[in-house]
């Protein structure tokens, strides 16, 4: 896995100058057939769960974006090891799930 091209922290832009190209006028001609004067009308809507789901995200991207001293240091070491394979062993493997599931994140 090549993790160097990662740049964002989430495919959900939610810039302002996202929210302004994307606001119009809605439509309220009530069509049935989905025109509006001649012009299809979209529309989109986001369920409860997903919003749930993106609520319990939030903390955690935030958390990831904060700056830790440390992290420059601690991201070059697990680079060269990643590179070297030093973290493809099972038992690798398995140490990161058993932190993971302790972190009671997951």
């Amino acid at each position: 896995m090549d993790i160097r091209q990662i740049t964002g922290f989430g495919g959900v832009e939610r810039t302002p100058e996202r929210s302004a190209r994307t606001e119009r006028p809605k439509s309220t001609s009530g069509q049935a057939d989905g025109q509006s004067g001649g012009r299809p009308v979209d529309g989109a809507s986001i369920s409860e769960v997903s919003r749930e789901t993106a609520a319990s995200v939030d903390p955690l991207t935030e958390r990831a974006r904060r700056e830790d001293p440390e992290r420059r240091d601690k991201v070059a070491i697990a680079k060269k090891r990643l590179e070297s394979g030093d973290l493809t062993a099972k038992d690798v493997y398995r140490a990161v799930a058993k932190t993971l599931l302790e972190s009671g994140e997951f």
